[in-house]
């Protein structure tokens, strides 16, 4: 797909070339937080969708603070840029943590990809 065939997102196609990325990276992006979005939502695939969040936000804070295209108001530097930061560390406890008790991939599908989650909680009743 080429990216210039993507005009039903002229402006965000705009603005990742303005910041230096193609332009195939809107759909890609755009696809990895809704589907990503609904496995969360759902509960599946909790960790693996936490490290695919994890990698777009630090990506995201790292594409941004070199690019120097968002201008930041004085005093407000820290405050906008914390917002990547801050769902990168959700993402990272996402991750780490796994699905919760009312998840389907706990209850329904009774999968564990990583086992250690779901014994340690259960030792600690």
């Amino acid at each position: 797909m080429d990216g210039q065939n993507l005009s039903i997102y002229p402006k965000h196609r705009g603005y990742f070339n303005l910041i230096g990325l193609s332009a195939e990276l809107v759909l890609l992006i755009g696809l990895l937080e809704v589907v990503g979005g609904f496995f969360l939502i759902l509960g599946l695939l909790t960790r693996i969708t936490g490290l695919l969040f994890t990698i777009e936000m630090i990506s995201a804070f790292i594409i941004v603070n070199i690019s120097n295209v968002v201008i930041l108001p004085e005093g407000y530097e820290l405050g906008l840029l914390s917002i990547p930061i801050l769902f990168m560390a959700i993402s990272i406890s996402l991750m780490l943590t796994g699905p919760g008790r009312s998840s389907v991939e706990w209850n329904i599908i009774k999968r564990k990809l990583i086992p250690a989650g779901k014994e340690i909680l259960e030792a600690l009743k």
